[in-house]
């Protein structure tokens, strides 16, 4: 029965016959090494094949016996291709993290008495002995493969390291070489002469000298995997409010209150999952929701006895493993509590004790570097992950029985890719949680600060948000009003005019640099103003390939697109008119910065965009100042001595070419006002729609 395999490529799953003497059912979710345009590729069999071609290439080998991926998110994925009309590789490519390019031994060979002189000079060396497949051109090497003349193995290579061990040698050594020895065997082994040296306070000549005496000497080994981030021993407590009401609906929302509130509550529902013997999965839109959910929740992941006894078993053996194999214990040795842990850990899949995490309790991102995920997907593969956090990432992570699945913010920016399938992952989510559920209970959490429109109708609780303080500066009211009363007031009130600081915005920054506090002021823009306009005949510089308005980076003296990149010095005359003055138009960072450094001399200011991310260090410290940025502030935790927190110029993002402008600019007033997780700190607002009804 031909396969049906998905390359990582913007491409429909193609038709490989198996591989040459297999037997068996077709290996659905595996990885296979595949021949592809003259070379070979690694693919993943996503079913049976239609066998209708007239010409199927066979598959030359299995990565693995078991799915790389689970089958019902597989299957999620090949229905989202069929209805999104999406080619299956370039689905897969976006939302499979790893898998794709591992490293390979691939050797070659060819039968015996094989005549290979018919397809030209290249292959002479190529005979009976298993040789390197990069030996050989891989144009001749695809011919002779096409003809079933080639023998391959391919296998993932396991990654070594480079060590020096202490060995009893005949020569008689000095007193330093003495003490460099005793050194190498007491540490057991070391990754190289410089570092010997320093742990044995001798100079690189003495230990050279007890290698080339026969004392030592170096050897590869398979490198340790990778360290995976640690859970914290503990966190947020659970809340004692009833449990979300499941039996009507597989779908909840949880929204409003305070982040604190919110996790307090999806704690209660994961103890309650994990206690059922099934494991959660926790998706966040960016690394800040991420990392507070980490620091609150993932303490949780150690519960449950097995995992308790396994976590021990592994610390107790890390300094006991040598050559991938624990030191063997008679049960005999053992009290009958002990004997029950060992039998207990026999039943657990594979894995090798000594790499396990302390805590069943994963953190999956971005971060992680390639060896990092690899070792990862396999823990949670063989079912040693109870507790799953990541970003987008982890969305297929291959998590057995799967009990909940809590979405942050579904509908945020993140989850949408912005090039290749353009999946929007809530979408994706929803179709493998009902593909999983079909053969055990999922239940999927929606939660965050505000719910997306698609998720009103769905039932849930809404939780009573904290006290904030809020105040409008309306530009389009009269500038002539009465006193203003204090600032903390949550009523739409005029304003007197100021731009682009208005009145009331510099009478509390006055009030932070008198009282050592921190501000942050959300600009519309990067850069120092939207456009340059001639204040004569009203010329703007516009873009050549775009046709949009140049920005003005003052820093820089440049007029750039910030589409195509293209960019120009800013003319000192206007080219229509010829008059000398162009006024800047749309305050950005730049400009925004400039203002608040002249109204507070000797405050410091800093700047947070994408072009320029001054150090945030000092307002960590509690230090006083004042941060001008764009919307990228909020991927950073809020200062910790916060006191006012302004949008600038509040039109900019109701006038955004987005049909859910008003809805993005409603979540981005909310998620500022508990953005710091304590505090409430004073919102203010600068706008020409004050009765917008976001606001």
């Amino acid at each position: 029965m031909p396969w049906s395999v998905a390359l990582p490529l913007p491409l429909s799953a193609y038709d490989f016959a198996a591989p040459h003497g297999f037997e068996g059912n077709t290996p659905v979710g595996c990885r296979v090494i595949v021949p592809w345009q003259g070379s070979v590729c690694v693919g993943l069999v996503v079913g049976e094949g239609t066998g209708q071609s007239h010409r199927m290439r066979e598959a030359i080998c299995l990565l693995e016996p078991e799915p790389f991926i689970c089958l019902a998110t597989l299957k999620a994925l090949v229905g989202m291709a069929k209805s999104a009309r999406l080619p299956l590789g370039l689905l897969l490519s976006d939302v499979l993290p790893i898998g794709w390019n591992p490293e390979l031994s691939h050797v070659v060979a060819c039968p015996f008495g094989t005549d290979l002189t018919p397809f030209g000079v290249g292959l002479e060396k190529l005979g009976t002995d298993w040789q390197p497949a990069e030996d050989f051109d891989i144009a001749l090497l695809d011919a002779v493969r096409e003809q079933g003349l080639l023998l391959e193995r391919i296998q993932i290579q396991t990654k070594l390291e480079s060590v020096y061990i202490a060995i009893k040698g005949q020569g008689k050594l000095s007193e330093k070489q003495e003490i460099a020895w005793q050194t190498l065997e007491r540490e057991g082994s070391l990754p190289s002469l410089a570092e010997w040296s320093r742990r044995a306070g001798v100079g690189t000549s003495v230990v050279s000298g007890v290698l080339n005496k026969g004392w030592a000497k170096s050897l590869e080994r398979p490198a340790p995997l990778p360290r995976l981030p640690e859970p914290f021993l503990d966190g947020l407590k659970p809340s004692s409010e009833p449990l979300l009401e499941w039996e009507n609906s597989k779908t909840q929302r949880l929204h409003g209150g305070s982040p604190r509130t919110r996790l307090s509550q999806i704690a209660q529902e994961i103890i309650s999952t994990l206690e059922r013997g099934q494991n959660v999965l926790y998706l966040c839109p960016d690394q800040t929701t991420l990392e507070r959910a980490w620091r609150a929740l993932s303490y949780l992941g150690s519960a449950g006895e097995r995992e308790n006894a396994r976590g021990r078993e592994s610390e107790t053996a890390r300094g006991r493993e040598k050559d991938g194999a624990l030191e063997a214990r008679e049960d005999g040795d053992l009290n009958p509590q002990e004997q029950d842990e060992i039998h207990t850990q026999d039943l657990l899949p594979s894995y090798p004790l000594t790499f396990l995490p302390s805590s069943a309790a994963l953190k999956f991102t971005s971060t992680l570097s390639s060896e990092a995920r690899a070792h990862a997907w396999n823990l949670a593969r063989a079912g040693h992950i109870r507790l799953a956090f990541g970003t987008s990432l982890a969305l297929t992570l291959p998590l057995p029985n799967v009990g909940l699945v809590v979405l942050e913010e579904e509908g945020a920016d993140g989850y949408k890719m912005q090039s290749g399938s353009r999946l929007f992952i809530p979408d994706l989510l929803r179709r493998i949680c009902n593909q999983q559920g079909m053969q055990n209970e999922v239940k999927l959490l929606l939660t965050g600060t505000v719910p997306a429109v698609e998720s009103l109708s769905v039932a849930g609780r809404v939780l009573p948000s904290k006290a904030s303080r809020v105040h409008i500066v309306d530009y389009a009211a009269s500038p002539v009003q009465p006193e203003l009363g204090p600032l903390s007031d949550a009523r739409f009130k005029q304003s007197q005019q100021g731009w682009p600081l208005s009145t009331d915005l510099k009478t509390a920054l006055k009030q932070v640099a008198d009282r050592g506090r921190q501000a942050v002021l959300i600009a519309p823009r990067k850069g120092y103003s939207a456009l340059l306009r001639c204040s004569s005949c009203g010329h703007t510089p516009m873009c050549q390939n775009c046709d949009v308005t140049l920005r003005f980076h003052a820093e820089e003296r440049k007029l750039e697109c910030h589409q195509c990149g293209y960019h120009l010095a800013p003319p000192s005359t206007c080219p229509d008119c010829g008059e000398a003055m162009l006024q800047p138009k749309g305050p950005g960072t730049e400009w925004i910065a400039r203002e608040v450094a002249k109204f507070l001399p000797g405050f410091p200011v800093l700047r947070y965009d994408r072009e320029k991310q001054d150090d945030l260090s000092s307002l960590e410290r509690g230090e006083a100042g004042v941060v001008v940025g764009t919307t990228l502030l909020l991927s950073q935790a809020a200062p910790t001595n916060l006191a006012v927190i302004a949008i600038t110029f509040a039109d900019t993002l109701l006038s955004l070419s987005d049909f859910r402008a008003t809805e993005r600019y409603h979540a981005l007033l909310r998620k500022l006002l508990e953005w710091h997780p304590k505090a409430a700190p004073l919102l203010l607002i600068q706008t020409y729609q004050a009765e917008n009804p976001a606001l």
